[in-house]
């Protein structure tokens, strides 16, 4: 429910939400990787990218996280070829 909500944010609402849950438990790896997902669907590849290694750092084996960044860093590579 909470992503869905989250998703369907703009970018600064996304960055709010998010920021908030963030903000009263920093070190909350689900948190950090709930605003990866909502940044990734907004293509907001390198912010994604580095929120899901915040979730990361906090829970090193976390695969969701490390497969969403994989995935973030695969979208955001065409891109650096090409400039």
């Amino acid at each position: 429910m909470a992503l869905a909500i989250i998703t369907d944010c703009d970018t600064g609402g996304v960055r709010n939400v998010g920021n908030k849950a963030i903000r009263y438990k920093p070190n909350h790896y689900e948190s950090w990787y709930t605003k990866g997902n909502a940044l990734l669907n907004l293509q907001q590849y390198p912010e994604a990218i580095a929120s899901y290694d915040k979730a990361i750092e906090y829970k090193t084996d976390y695969q969701q996280a490390i497969e969403a960044r994989t995935k973030a860093q695969i979208q955001i590579s065409p891109q650096l070829l090409n400039s």
